[in-house]
């Protein structure tokens, strides 16, 4: 609506005349009226929500005891699905430790590995199996290296000559098979 359809005989009216109009008019502040309006749906939209709120509960507390039940027994059957499914893993994760025990793995890389293997996760599987390798092998190479024999400094035996051999007595002669069995051979057989 425009301004000039408030006056009458506006289109008929001089441009001074007009002007003296529109400066008299007096114009209605209309957001008193919209902030009324908007007040009045936010109270009525209140009104709607308590009354949906209050037919929700009504709605629960009609429900039978037959469906209180069932809705118990499906909560008390997800429960005990969800327990079995942890029993389940615990057990396969147990039996897969004692499967990398028994190879040789260490406590930490075997559960590690069991862990990975049951969800599924074989990078990590692969990459303890690489840990479990390098291990191995370090262990191989101190053991060839302790196992070795170690020169000592100087001849570490004494020279048995076939004399002093036929002169040496029964004990004697075992003790030098014990240390020396090479010798001993080589001495009896001459």
């Amino acid at each position: 609506m425009k301004l000039s359809d408030k006056i009458e005989g506006y289109d008929s009216m001089s441009a001074e005349d007009k002007l003296k109009a529109l400066e008299a008019l007096e114009i209605e502040d209309d957001s008193s009226k919209l902030k009324k309006l908007l007040n009045d749906a936010n109270a009525e939209a209140s009104k709607y929500k308590k009354e949906l709120k209050a037919k929700q509960e009504e709605l629960n507390s009609k429900l039978t005891e037959q469906e209180r039940a069932e809705k118990e027994r499906q909560a008390k059957e997800a429960e005990r699905e969800e327990m079995l499914n942890k029993l389940l893993k615990e057990k396969n994760v147990a039996e897969q430790k004692a499967n990398f025990l028994k190879q040789g793995y260490s406590e930490e890389l075997a559960t590690t590995s069991a862990n990975a293997l049951i969800d599924g996760d074989f990078k990590t599987v692969f990459d303890n199996l690489g840990t479990f390798i390098s291990d191995r092998d370090k262990q191989a190479q101190v053991k060839a290296l302790d196992d070795a024999k170690r020169p000592t400094g100087g001849d570490p035996a004494p020279k048995v000559t076939k004399e002093q051999f036929n002169k040496m007595s029964y004990a004697e002669r075992s003790e030098l098979f014990e240390k020396d069995k090479e010798l001993y051979d080589s001495l009896k057989g001459e």
